[in-house]
Parts: C-alpha cells; structure tokens; sequence
C-alpha cells in the first residue's frame, strides 16, 4: 500500500500531490485528512479519528495533559493549613463517634441497673460489655465518670 493515497488522478501541479488537502484520513479512509497526530504523525480527519487511532496516543497525550495541570495546582500554604485543620476536626470528631460507640453497647438492662442505684459486677456484663468496660479502664475513660 502506498504511504499516501492521492484523491486525484491528474493533478495539475506537482505540488498538489503532497498538499494536505489531497490526503486521505489514514484512520476512516474516508474523508480527507486535516490534522496530523503530533505523536506519530498518522493523518487523520476529526477528533473522532484521532481518538480511534492509537490508544496509545491518546492515553500519552491524556496523561502529559493531567500531570502539566497538578504541578499547576500546587497548594499554597494557606491551602495546606485549612486541609489540616478539617483533617484534625474529621479526625476528632470520628474520635468521639467512636467514644460513643463504646458507651452504647451496654444492654438496656444493664444501663436500667446502674440508674436505678443498684450495683453490678463484671459477671453481670455481657462478654462484648466487659470488653468495653476494660477498655475504658485501659485508656483511663472510666476514671472521667462522676
């Protein structure tokens, strides 16, 4: 197969071969070509052809785009500041959560028990209450009740 397909077959002037116009889209074969792949320079008629020409192309030219645009967004020091401080709150917050997470697997029962003034054992915890309440002991929780 030839390297180029001429759309003519007399043409008038010698320079008219080698005209872009004259150049058939490498990819559909249908339309003439107007652009040029910068990567590997197949000729192609639209964006559409460019696009199915070479996944590699595309990808190369996707991914030199993406990374010429993050380095363009490097965050300032305000920027990083104001991440930190709602990466501190989130983190505090879900320490909370978690406190109170703690607290609520104690049975209804139980918690019925020690309103009412009368006092447990560990015996009288469930296994998943005890685990808790020995937790709570370990980090010092437990000391913090009034």
């Amino acid at each position: 197969m030839p390297e180029t397909i001429i759309t003519s077959e007399a043409p008038s002037t010698p320079t008219q071969i080698n005209h872009p116009s004259h150049i058939i889209c490498r990819v559909c074969e249908k339309q003439f070509s107007q652009y040029t792949c910068p990567r590997c320079n197949i000729r192609y008629c639209s964006l559409h052809c460019y696009k199915s020409h070479s996944l590699r192309c595309t990808e190369s030219f996707m991914r030199e785009n993406v990374v010429q645009e993050m380095q363009q967004l490097q965050p300032d020091n305000e920027t990083k500041q104001k991440m930190l401080d709602i990466l501190k709150r989130f983190h505090e917050e879900e320490e909370t959560d978690s406190m109170d997470e703690d607290d609520s697997y104690m049975s209804e029962e139980t918690i019925q028990k020690i309103m009412s003034g009368s006092q447990i054992s560990l015996d009288d915890l469930s296994a998943e209450e005890r685990k808790c309440f020995q937790r709570a002991v370990a980090s010092g929780r437990a000391e913090q009740v009034d």
